[in-house]
């Protein structure tokens, strides 16, 4: 019988894994308690590269022989997307300022509709059911949402800054490159692994965020022709939660036509399927139809990685972390699946893994700088 020696020493793949899982907590532990730090700085990771982008596309577009100089293409994209956000974050702050204030109406609407479905339910069914703590929930969440908007716009200059010095950073970042990768071949290498991975991620950014609008826009429309309160706050966040696969679209829906429940339940109920079927239906096509065309199907996540990363990033930076929780994945997966050491993490994270190499294509990395032939 073969015997263990206990003075063995431990396994290199023993030490490996206690150092990720070392490193993983460590990781975990920083991003719970740098959320007033880091969140600025997502926020401007994520407007860099949406101007960036922009002004690429902007610097591309050529009519005839005359093209944007790519400093009047940054301006302009900057103008964009600041209008936006302002735009933005003032409609929304203003319009949840107001419905928070009529959510004591709300819950005596909703107490009286409880009320009538009891009294047709059979003698001895009861509805053991308490609005008023569902309502004090969904209101906790509504201000956690709201204070971590106050929060961004009140560190707007440092999100500022960071722009400021990640589009300067920029233009810096081929020379930096350059001398990683001396070899000639390794920085072509190393071009092509960046260029596949920007591409990528700009695809699914820009055609997520066009079926977002197109979504919202609809749903926005629906819900003005019904006269629904609060449209282009239930707009806003059908436009958001579109960025989250399955869940997000079922909320997005529910929300409100939880609004059209209350207002006319009593008075025109069939309002409320006329209004929950335009919906439904606008949510199918660009869901299922429109979407698919542009964006393909095995960019699509796992249903249970997109609910660990809803809980992950939840946990960690409550309603604004569930909204980029998806986005941040996928842009991870791409990543992933474009590094021949981490492919097998972007099969995991996909829905069809059979999918990975024919949409990811083929692996590109550099390999170790060689030394120049004489």
């Amino acid at each position: 019988m073969l015997e263990t020696d206990p003075r063995k020493p431990i396994g290199p793949s023993v030490l490996k894994i206690a150092a990720a899982f070392l490193i993983l907590t460590l990781v975990i532990t920083a991003l719970a308690m740098g959320r007033p730090f880091l969140l600025p700085l997502v926020l401007a990771l994520v407007v860099w590269y949406v101007i960036a982008s922009l002004r690429d596309v902007m610097a591309s577009l050529r009519v005839g022989n005359f093209s944007l100089p790519r400093w009047v293409s940054l301006l302009l994209s900057m103008s964009i997307i600041g209008s936006i956000a302002y735009f933005v974050v003032n409609i929304v702050l203003t319009s949840f300022a107001s419905l928070i204030g009529d959510f004591p109406t709300y819950v005596a609407d909703a107490n009286r509709l409880l009320a009538l479905v009891q009294g047709l339910l059979p003698e001895g069914v009861t509805l053991d059911i308490n609005l008023q703590n569902q309502f004090d929930r969904i209101l906790g969440i509504a201000n956690n949402f709201a204070g971590q908007l106050r929060l961004v716009t009140q560190n707007l200059v440092i999100v500022v800054i960071y722009v400021a010095f990640m589009l300067v950073e920029d233009q810096r970042f081929n020379s930096k490159l350059r001398h990683l990768f001396p070899n000639e071949d390794d920085y072509a290498r190393a071009r092509q692994m960046l260029g596949a991975i920007s591409r990528k991620i700009q695809a699914y950014l820009t055609v997520k965020t066009l079926m977002s609008l197109i979504t919202a826009i609809l749903a926005y429309i629906i819900l003005l022709v019904f006269d629904i309160n609060y449209a282009p706050v239930w707009a806003m966040l059908v436009f958001f939660l579109n960025f989250i696969p399955v869940v997000g679209s079922i909320i997005a829906v529910m929300l409100p036509v939880a609004m059209a429940v209350l207002q006319f339940w009593d008075v025109s109920p069939w309002v409320i399927l006329i209004v929950t079927g335009l919906l439904i239906a606008v949510q199918q096509f660009v869901g299922s139809i429109l979407e698919p065309r542009f964006l393909g199907s095995s960019l699509n996540l796992s249903p249970l990685i997109i609910l660990v990363a809803l809980s992950f990033w939840g946990f960690l930076w409550g309603p604004v972390g569930m909204l980029i929780s998806v986005p941040v994945t996928v842009m991870m997966a791409i990543i992933f699946a474009a590094v021949p050491a981490t492919r097998w993490i972007a099969v995991l994270l996909s829905q069809n893994g059979d999918s990975v190499e024919e949409e990811f294509g083929p692996i590109v990395m550099p390999t170790a700088t060689r030394s120049e032939k004489p």
